[in-house]
């Protein structure tokens, strides 16, 4: 392929505008019409002024001026409309630029500048370029001074081939992502990305690339093909959406009807709808062809709150206004029935029924109605609390009718018990379920209320704190569904920016503080402090762990790989399993842990496997419908936490393949249908089995290949299969503890007394004879540090306590304890 402006249809358009440009010509046609109104107002009040001859003439000349400019302008247009569109496979690559696009290159061409960077210069005088630049973060000007800077040192030249690429890229650009053989200044911007060595690397510096820069562009597309759709009142869509002088009257009398319910067609055709909707294209259509059947015509809209549920009915709405929708829905209206101010002010059940019947009865003589009722399990209840009634017997037979239909709304769970019990609601109502939206959609549905949150808060927003408020959400926020979490933390980390730091601009870093705030994770860039404990990490945990270096070693490397960003987002921090003796420091393991990484030992789950032996633990774990699950509960409650299950062995067989997916992929279907996240947390589970064998090694010293021994043993024994030991980071053993680091624990604990000592103002003079005496008594290779505790309780702590109740120490004191007391 070659380049060759000079051959290409473009090229006409390109000297009518060097004759006059299509700007000066619209403001020579708005001052001509200026001068015309000034005229008629001079001709009107004060004829005498100028002469009505002369103003007469003037008014003619005037006429005649904007009409040739007007005739000049829509000449223009209408023959750029009409440009042959270039054949598949033409060869000139200029055929397939645009009059922007071939302006912005001619202007690249004719300058002394040939680096295709250069390029930039052209595309800065196109003000839409000022959008995305702005949505950078960066000033266009600022960045204008960059570009001058480095063109200014740069002396390479790019060469014709390079260029022909760089064009064959943009026209690839186009066809891909619009599927149009033209290519825009947008095209060219996208291109640039990867061909300008000066946009690349100042990409690179704002941890952006070519996708940011396309989504950019068409970011910018879409606001601009909607504010140019609301301009052009006489458009088709724009008529339709009006709404008609015999709208009502086809609506029917609906007296009881409209003073419970909003017309959500009219308050739409009053106010406008401009939501899109990404990603719910299936959704939408199951909901249009189930209500444009003949019969069996209900839906209920199934999804927890804040997945846009009532987006998509008001959608439907939209298209029923705009007429986009099957001929047998093309008559209806959406009202929104208010269940509260049904209920309110009604002093029995039999009032409420008497209401909503005449509501009922409405609907059904309009003809045209769909019932919109959100939160629809509230009307089903057969548990009718506050706010709540069992209206299903009164419902039932409209159900059937062919002049009443509704779109109910509700979530999983109470879908479940309010439907899932009923057979006669299930085959009233088609379920279609409505799932969170996928990343990509969220930043589409974010890049629709920018301007709105901006417009509340008076700030910018970055598309860096966008994008990274539907991903930060996504990963760190477990407990609101998508799209509704994003949005809540863009907006409140617009107003972060404006309230706390003074700021009109909305960046990374104030979407990474809002995410913490809420969460308590650490997810922006590591601070020093942070970056040390997790360099030293060993350290911090052997301060609180003795020996056992092998599963020190692991946590802290699956910790930092963490942190870092390197590790797999779809599967927990890290999931070990330890096995060993009771009292080696498993457990101390898993709490120094959730102390050092988490914050607090209180962010340590835990759970006592053998209570979870029979074959209904896994409803406990999970939940039944009627009562929560153990498990989920408390890990939608604590997401970003340790999870530590205690003698695994003993659990239900069932339990354990239920954590080879948690293990693989880091989530669980809880009972009611949601997915329970389990990606920041560290899965920790011990056992004993096999400790017999580890002792025996040690004693024997036949340490080595212990832990693949181990494992083999624990296989053919049956106690855990392969597919369960494969799934973790690593698998642990713990050895028995020596006597020297008996002593070692022993110190730990003594320091432990001391810090509880503390707050009665005491403190235990820690000797060498005392700590070599307690670690005497409580040495055991069989159940390991679990015997010092009782040994320091039973001694150490009753003598303290005599002591004090004696008044023989007092505040500020220092307790000296010799071994003769330790009998």
């Amino acid at each position: 392929m070659y380049f060759d402006l000079g051959k290409a249809p473009i090229r006409f358009a390109l000297r009518l505008e060097k004759v006059s440009s299509t700007k000066a010509t619209h403001r020579l046609v708005l001052f001509m019409f200026v001068v015309l109104v000034f005229l008629m107002i001079v001709w009107l009040t004060s004829p005498e002024l100028l002469g009505e001859d002369r103003i007469f003439g003037l008014f003619l000349m005037a006429t005649s001026f904007a009409f040739t400019f007007w005739v000049y302008s829509l000449f223009f247009t209408t023959y750029l409309k009409n440009l042959e569109r270039p054949k598949l496979n033409e060869d000139n690559l200029a055929c397939y630029l645009d009059f922007l696009s071939a302006k912005t290159i001619e202007s690249y061409q004719k300058s002394s500048r040939h680096d295709i960077s250069a390029l930039l210069f052209s595309m800065l005088k196109n003000k839409q370029v000022d959008f995305i630049l702005y949505r950078i973060g960066i000033n266009p000007k600022t960045f204008e001074e960059h570009l001058k800077n480095y063109l200014k040192y740069q002396k390479f030249e790019t060469q014709n081939e390079e260029f022909i690429v760089f064009l064959e890229d943009a026209l690839q650009e186009a066809r891909d992502s619009r599927n149009e053989n033209i290519i825009t200044w947008r095209d060219l911007l996208v291109s640039l990305s990867a061909h300008s060595k000066f946009f690349n690397k100042f990409l690179f510096n704002e941890k952006l690339e070519k996708g940011d820069i396309r989504r950019l562009a068409s970011w910018q597309w879409r606001m601009e093909e909607d504010f140019e759709k609301t301009k052009k009142f006489w458009s088709k869509e724009n008529l339709m959406g009006r709404r008609g002088i015999a709208k009502d009257w086809a609506a029917g009398y609906t007296v009881q009807l409209d003073k419970y319910a909003r017309d959500v067609t009219y308050a739409i055709a009053k106010r406008g709808f401009s939501a899109h909707l990404y990603g719910r294209k299936n959704e939408t259509d199951a909901i249009e062809r189930i209500l444009a059947r003949a019969g069996e015509n209900n839906v209920v809209l199934v999804g927890e709150a804040g997945v846009g549920k009532k987006t998509i009915a008001y959608a439907l709405s939209k298209r029923i206004l705009d007429g986009k929708v099957l001929p047998s829905l093309a008559h209806k209206r959406v009202l929104e029935l208010d269940i509260g101010s049904v209920l309110a002010g009604s002093g029995s059940s039999h009032e409420v029924e008497l209401k909503l019947k005449n509501v009922l009865n409405d609907a059904v003589s309009a003809g045209n109605v769909i019932l919109l009722i959100d939160e629809i399990h509230s009307i089903f209840s057969r548990d009718a609390g506050a706010g709540q009634i069992n209206a299903t017997e009164l419902f039932l037979p409209y159900l059937s009718s062919p002049n009443f239909q509704v779109i109910g709304m509700t979530d999983f769970k109470n879908y479940q018990r309010t439907f899932g019990s009923n057979p006669s609601l299930v085959k009233d109502f088609e379920k279609v379920e409505i799932h969170e939206p996928q990343v990509d959609d969220v930043i589409s549905i974010l890049e629709d209320a920018v301007p709105q949150i901006e417009a509340h808060s008076q700030v910018l927003v970055t598309y860096q704190a966008m994008v990274d408020s539907a991903k930060l959400s996504d990963r760190y926020i477990k407990d609101v569904p998508f799209p509704e979490k994003a949005l809540d933390v863009l907006e409140e980390a617009a107003i972060y920016a404006k309230a706390d730091r003074k700021s009109s601009l909305v960046t990374s870093g104030d979407v990474e503080e809002v995410v913490y705030r809420r969460t308590e994770i650490p997810v922006g860039k590591i601070a020093m402090a942070e970056k040390e404990v997790l360099l030293d990490l060993e350290k911090v945990l052997h301060r609180k762990v003795i020996g056992q270096s092998e599963a020190i070693t692991a946590v802290a490397n699956a910790l930092r790989r963490s942190r870092s960003g390197i590790a797999s987002e779809k599967k927990p921090i890290g999931s070990f399993l330890f096995l060993g003796p009771t009292g080696v420091g498993k457990t101390e393991t898993a709490k120094a842990l959730a102390s050092t990484y988490f914050g607090s030992v209180k962010s340590m789950l835990r759970f006592d496997m053998s209570e979870f032996q029979q074959a209904d633990s896994v409803k406990r774990l999970l939940g039944d419908g009627a009562e929560p699950g153990q498990l989920t509960t408390a890990i939608i409650d604590n997401p970003f936490s340790l999870l530590l299950l205690d003698e695994i062995e003993k659990a239900d067989s069932n339990i354990l393949n239920l954590f080879l997916q948690v293990l693989d992929d880091g989530r669980l279907t809880g009972s009611s249908g949601r997915t329970v996240d389990f990606t920041n947390t560290i899965i920790i589970m011990t056992s004993n089995a096999g400790s017999e064998m580890i002792r025996q090694s040690v004693e024997q010293m036949r340490e080595q290949n212990l832990k693949e021994r181990l494992l083999d043993y624990l296989q053919k024994e049956g106690r855990f299969r392969p597919e369960f030991l494969n799934r973790f980071d690593a698998v642990i053993v713990y050895k028995p503890l020596t006597q020297d680091q008996t002593w070692e624990v022993t110190k730990l604990l003594f320091s432990d007394l001391n810090r509880r000592l503390k707050q009665k103002d005491v403190q235990l003079k820690i000797t060498d004879e005392l700590v070599a005496k307690v670690s005497k008594l409580g040495y055991s290779p069989e159940f390991g540090a679990r015997p010092l505790r009782r040994v320091i309780q039973d001694k150490v702590e009753n003598i303290i306590a005599k002591k004090l109740l004696s008044g023989e120490v007092d505040r500020g004191d220092v307790v000296e304890i010799q071994t003769e007391e330790l009998v």
